[in-house]
């Protein structure tokens, strides 16, 4: 079963105490989706530090949370494989650097990929369509630039080389392109590109600090977060760049918009609350709720 896609990216950072109080606070979360009648469509994997020092790996569904990685690393940026069988991940060394690994869904066969040197750094992994590729950002150039390889580690091959900083790939549902932030015109502005890398094409101009694009699942619109006129907003645009539209209005941050797989409800992070929290909401920006027990830190979330 696919899960929601850089979140329905649900990637969760929330601050742990024990594993025990993880759990009981936690699974009230999937209680009230249960209750509420907003079942997930797909498991949801996070990673979270809540309550604990590191963060590490969970997959969540409608009967609760299960831990999958218990690692003295933070092991972050979790992205499940199109056809649901394999999670892969950013394992953080403070010293020894970042590694990606890839790991079955239920959190064995923890293996390796590619691992960096202290001074590199990995992030941001997504999945090509068909689950023979993984995109990523990486600083191996000095400066983060968008990397592709295998799924098994192998042909890694840099997709930008620009003097700026690109990050945050984002496949197109149809693997032909992969939308991306970079800095390389000043402030970050979301860009496309071939999956290849060429064409490279700046589809938001808005003076503002525009980021984390995500690709509704009929690739007609990209949905990201925006600081226009001060504080950050969801905002959409068509895959070509026209129609911006802001879709939240608070006075608050929303950040990291996700959407689920079948189209229909959009995830993301919020500051409305103490510490971040995870609200969902129609696509058009209406019926946003809060899901229960998400008063803490979230982020990283991938359906």
């Amino acid at each position: 079963m696919k899960r929601w896609n850089y979140l329905f990216l649900f990637l969760a950072f929330a601050l742990l105490m024990t594993p025990v109080s993880c759990f009981n606070n936690l699974n009230e979360i999937y209680d009230d989706l249960v209750a509420g009648k907003l079942l997930l469509p797909s498991p949801l994997v996070l990673s979270s530090n809540y309550m604990q020092i590191n963060y590490d790996i969970y997959i969540a569904d409608n009967d609760g949370l299960h831990k999958l990685t218990n690692n003295t690393d933070d092991d972050i940026y979790p992205a499940s494989s199109p056809d649901g069988s394999k999670i892969a991940f950013v394992r953080d060394n403070s010293t020894a650097g970042t590694s990606i690994l890839v790991m079955n869904s239920d959190g064995s066969a923890q293996t390796t990929l590619v691992t960096s040197s202290a001074t590199n750094e990995y992030g941001q992994l997504a999945w090509s369509p068909d689950g023979t590729k993984i995109a990523f950002h990486s600083k191996a150039s000095g400066n983060f630039n968008i990397y592709v390889m295998d799924s098994n580690g192998t042909n890694i091959t840099a997709l930008t080389s620009d003097a700026g900083s690109d990050k945050c790939p984002a496949w197109s549902p149809d693997g032909s392109k992969i939308a991306f932030q970079t800095n390389r015109d000043g402030k970050y502005q979301i860009y496309v590109m071939a999956s290849n890398g060429s064409a490279q094409t700046r589809l938001t101009n808005s003076g503002s600090v525009d980021e984390n694009p995500s690709w509704s699942p009929d690739g007609t619109k990209i949905a990201f977060d925006s600081d226009y006129p001060g504080n950050y907003d969801i905002y959409t645009i068509n895959s070509d760049g026209s129609e911006r539209t802001q879709i939240t209005t608070h006075k608050d941050d929303d950040t990291r918009p996700v959407w689920s797989p079948e189209g229909s409800l959009i995830a993301f992070n919020t500051e409305r609350h103490y510490g971040t929290s995870l609200y969902v909401m129609k696509t058009d920006g209406s019926s946003q709720k809060m899901v229960k027990g998400t008063e803490e830190v979230w982020d990283y979330l991938d359906f």
